[in-house]
């Protein structure tokens, strides 16, 4: 049955889980501690933003006809 994923949790058996949760092609990830979640990065039609601190940065999908255009020979 298909669907969409909202939640991945890891370690929870060793006592130390960590959540990643997606809402909306943004993720959020959790790694315990009481930390809270933290925005991860989210996706847009051409790549992805990483959030790293207070700043934004943009990584780019290279693939299918357009890499072909510009990296084939």
């Amino acid at each position: 049955m298909a669907g969409i994923k909202l939640q991945k949790e890891v370690g929870k058996s060793t006592g130390n889980p960590k959540i990643t949760d997606y809402i909306a092609g943004k993720h959020y990830k959790d790694e315990g501690m009481g930390a809270g979640s933290k925005l991860e990065f989210f996706q847009h039609a051409e790549g992805r933003i990483v959030v790293d601190g207070s700043s934004f940065d943009y990584e780019y999908n290279l693939t299918g006809p357009r890499r072909q255009g510009i990296w084939g020979m």
